[in-house]
């Protein structure tokens, strides 16, 4: 599925059948049903969540606190899959609980094409909430590659508490790409205040 279709998949879902207050004070993307502040594990299996955990590891291991947040990966699942092929939560464990702290779905995408379709989103969310921040793009080297040669531009829309949705756009090196087999990808999140601030939190 090409960026354009995303974009349209993305603006018919969140512009028709989300709940989002003006502000943001409810921030709300439903994938499947699930939102920021339920319980992962009403929504899969115990087993589905610990094969969703696999090799995602190590994807904040650049943080001083690694561990905080587990990141599931869902993927092939008939209703949380049925319109992005690669959807993430990442949940707080807490007393046999997973309370999801930020969703993101995302696709493969070339770098060109993703900023062109990333600025066109930012400017009709702007317009749609005018009342809300918002900051970017920002160009900054990509926290996860030590080498300084990946490329993160984010563009970001808060509420007033603090809560975010994040458009971002990643240009990975080569080095990156061959060796983790990460690819140049465009990304939509919506997270809590407490996860956005955790994964700003660098070494």
């Amino acid at each position: 599925m090409n960026l354009s279709k995303i974009v349209f998949l993305i603006f018919t879902i969140f512009f028709s059948t989300l709940s989002f207050g003006a502000d943001f004070r409810d921030l709300n993307l439903k994938i499947g049903d699930i939102s920021l502040g339920d319980n992962l594990l009403e929504h899969l299996s115990l087993y589905d969540i610990e094969r969703g955990k696999l090799n995602t590891e190590t994807w904040y291991s650049h943080l001083k606190e690694p561990k905080k947040f587990t990141t599931v990966r869902v993927q092939n699942h008939p209703s949380i899959n049925q319109k992005y092929r690669n959807v993430t939560f990442d949940v707080l464990e807490k007393e046999e609980k997973f309370i999801i702290h930020g969703i993101s779905f995302w696709e493969l995408e070339k770098m060109s094409v993703c900023k062109r379709d990333m600025d066109k989103m930012t400017k009709e969310l702007s317009q749609k909430f005018p009342n809300l921040e918002v900051n970017g793009p920002i160009i900054k080297k990509h926290s996860a590659d030590t080498s300084g040669k990946s490329i993160q531009r984010n563009t970001y829309i808060r509420d007033k508490n603090g809560n975010e949705i994040n458009i971002v756009c990643t240009d990975w090196s080569n080095e990156i790409t061959k060796t983790k087999y990460w690819g140049d990808n465009f990304k939509f999140i919506v997270n809590t205040i407490v996860f956005s601030r955790w994964t700003n939190d660098d070494r």
